[in-house]
């Protein structure tokens, strides 16, 4: 497995999976474009005024979420644990 990670080689004509070659347009735009044309996916004022209970719980070795980024997002939350 290679989590939600996507690899140009999986859509390669010659050796990738078979299913995902339509889409290999689709991955070409993703791939095309620049950080600063998403949204951001945190609002770090927002995290830092919430007054909702928050606890969190990460795994070192998630295939899915760094663990240090979990732990940087978490710690802007007033007053997680």
């Amino acid at each position: 497995f290679t989590g939600e990670m996507v690899f140009k080689e999986f859509f390669d004509k010659e050796f990738g999976v078979e299913e995902l070659k339509p889409y290999a347009r689709v991955r070409d735009v993703f791939a095309s474009s620049s950080s600063s044309a998403w949204s951001k996916l945190y609002d770090d004022e927002q995290l830092a005024r919430t007054t909702a209970p928050v606890a969190c719980a990460s795994y070192v070795e998630d295939m899915f979420v760094d663990f240090n980024l979990a732990a940087e997002t978490a710690g802007k939350i007033k007053g997680a644990r």
